[in-house]
């Protein structure tokens, strides 16, 4: 019951934010006719108005300069990012309700974490939004939630959206490989070489035993080489993100050692790397589980 009252205040509120919107008309006309819709429109079929979102990211300028990216994630889920305005390099995830009004016209409403209220008239027939926004105001004495209406112009950037993603893709896929490949010649072969051709002469360095540089890093692991020379690394997962690659790898001095579980992290720019953290962990002799630590 209070699933469908929601429902029922959010399309009022809808209706309402049209009449705003609409100078104070009391119906909306389709898109397709001048006949006017009641604002006792019925609520069609909730898969219908997901469809026409779902997989697709529009980026909304607002008359007050702010700009949006969201992207609907699935039927679920929508993701927004400030691009310009109050909210720029801000981001968030929400659950979203959406509701067709009449063709191409859709309510779509969602809840912040910090308690900002969107109730949102999408039109994809006119490519504007028009927003209903109310959010806490502490310089309210009489604790009343602030509000406020702006409109704006919709694009769908979900092709470029997409392009770039899959640019993203493809390069986190070369950092990795660029990664893996020195990592197995300079520690696994011992080849000093793979430093000379990978690491930026400039690499920073966040491991405290080590010092900044490219030669610093080529004296460790000189010294390495000959204080264990039978040492092996195993990669064991391998993750990107953008410029960062993590790799989680099981070390050993010796064959016979249970060794230490190590945690790298390397940036790279322009397939150079550039910059290193880890954190290591010794194996245990006895564990309070028996799930290994990788």
């Amino acid at each position: 019951m209070k699933h469908w009252r929601k429902i029922a205040v959010a399309t009022i509120a809808a209706m309402s934010l049209l009449t705003a919107f609409s100078g104070g008309q009391a119906s909306i006309a389709k898109a397709d006719s001048d006949t006017p819709i009641n604002h006792a429109v019925s609520v069609k079929a909730e898969s219908e108005a997901h469809q026409a979102v779902t997989g697709k990211t529009f980026r909304i300028v607002y008359d007050n300069g702010s700009v949006f990216n969201i992207e609907y994630a699935d039927a679920n889920r929508l993701r927004w990012e400030g691009i310009e305005g109050p909210a720029k390099g801000e981001s968030g995830s929400e659950r979203y309700t959406i509701r067709e009004i009449s063709k191409g016209l859709y309510f779509i409403g969602w809840v912040e974490k910090d308690g900002l209220d969107v109730s949102q008239i999408l039109d994809l027939n006119k490519m504007q939004a028009y927003s209903h926004i109310t959010y806490n105001d502490d310089s309210n004495v009489e604790g009343r939630r602030a509000e406020t209406y702006t409109a704006g112009t919709v694009t769908d950037i979900t092709e470029s959206v997409s392009k770039k993603m899959l640019e993203q893709q493809q390069q986190e896929e070369r950092n990795k490989k660029i990664v893996t490949a020195f990592y197995e010649e300079a520690f696994n072969k011992k080849n000093i070489n793979a430093v000379l051709s990978n690491v930026a002469e400039d690499y920073k360095q966040h491991n405290p035993a080590v010092a900044d540089g490219r030669q610093a890093f080529i004296s460790f692991l000189k010294g390495m080489y000959t204080e264990v020379p039978n040492s092996t690394f195993q990669v064991k997962r391998v993750m990107a993100d953008g410029d960062y690659v993590t790799l989680q790898v099981h070390f050993k001095s010796s064959p016979a050692e249970k060794g230490e579980a190590i945690v790298d992290i390397f940036r790279l720019e322009k397939g150079k790397i550039v910059e290193h953290w880890d954190v290591i962990q010794s194996i245990p002799e006895q564990s309070a589980n028996t799930n290994s630590m990788f």
